[in-house]
């Protein structure tokens, strides 16, 4: 999504919190203000890059990232919920890992594996980071994030009750680059 009136760009990885915040810049800014690309808007940046004409050097470009044992659960009661997935969760990362490019993160935020994003929000401090992002494009006051509720729920258990041994390296692997780059611990 981006708004060329505004000159801001967000990146938008899958399982993010990403709806909620495009939800809120839509109405920050006005629909009218904002231009998205059609079923869901997963574009890299380089994809950005070639459909938008002006120098994104002019724009604030923002993304946001979050734990990956955390994503990937979420992903996977996503598919289970709007795509019929009747896989155990860790067959579903046994075969997930063959066809990782779709969800890799560095393919989403990097260019020639830089990132060339002016910020990275954290899903975990989401309301301080999108608080900053909000602030830099010049609003004090804004409408608040608010979850969406995909009726993916997995109830009240944590992301690491789904692991093994196993499949925690699976992801540790498809994942080194932003486990490393930003941190993240299982």
């Amino acid at each position: 999504m981006y708004s060329k009136k505004y000159k801001f760009l967000f990146v938008h990885p899958q399982k993010c919190a990403g709806g909620s915040i495009k939800r809120s810049l839509r109405r920050s800014f006005k629909k009218k203000n904002i231009i998205e690309t059609e079923r869901g808007g997963h574009w890299s940046l380089d994809q950005w890059n070639y459909y938008i004409d002006d120098n994104l050097d002019d724009y604030f470009k923002f993304s946001i990232v979050r734990n990956p044992w955390d994503r990937f659960v979420s992903y996977y009661f996503h598919l289970k919920k709007y795509r019929d997935l009747k896989e155990s969760f860790g067959m579903f990362l046994r075969n997930f890992s063959e066809e990782k490019h779709r969800f890799n993160v560095k393919h989403k935020i990097t260019s020639q594996n830089n990132i060339e994003l002016d910020f990275i929000m954290k899903f975990e401090d989401l309301e301080p980071d999108f608080d900053f992002v909000m602030k830099k494009l010049g609003l004090e006051k804004y409408t608040a994030l608010k979850k969406i509720d995909h009726g993916t729920s997995r109830g009240k258990r944590n992301y690491e009750s789904f692991y093994n041994e196993v499949t925690k390296n699976i992801v540790a692997k498809m994942c080194k680059w932003e486990i490393g780059e930003f941190g993240y611990e299982f």
